[in-house]
């Protein structure tokens, strides 16, 4: 639903707007949805989250990331305050990055990834 790293980026550097006073970029929930997650934990990570859940691969590509961000940033950094959907169609207003298909895990551009966001300890 957004561009994805300005909180890492500015968490790098040493604090900044995106980090401690985050803007939204939520968009309106279209229907049809089938998942959807916040990227709190890293964009990759909270994909995997997705992928393990529904037994489908995420498949990544065209990543929107922040200004001065890095791509790094961009998939691991999360607490951006922005939504990941999927859904059988296009979602208006939405910034697509990527298709769910057969497989597992995620891959960026028809390469594996490992999610190195948060890790929840329960």
């Amino acid at each position: 639903s957004g561009p994805l790293g300005a909180a890492s980026r500015d968490l790098r550097n040493g604090g900044g707007a995106a980090h401690r006073r985050p803007t939204a970029h939520m968009g309106a929930l279209p229907e049809g949805l089938t998942a959807l997650i916040d990227v709190s934990d890293g964009l990759v990570a909270d994909c995997a989250h997705i992928a393990d859940s529904s037994g489908i691969q995420m498949a990544l590509e065209g990543v929107p990331v922040a200004d001065g961000a890095t791509l790094d940033d961009a998939l691991h950094g999360g607490d951006d305050y922005v939504l990941v959907a999927c859904a059988a169609g296009a979602l208006p207003g939405w910034i697509p990055i990527g298709a769910c298909v057969a497989g597992a895990g995620v891959t960026l551009d028809g390469v594996a990834i490992t999610p190195r966001g948060w890790e929840h300890s329960l």
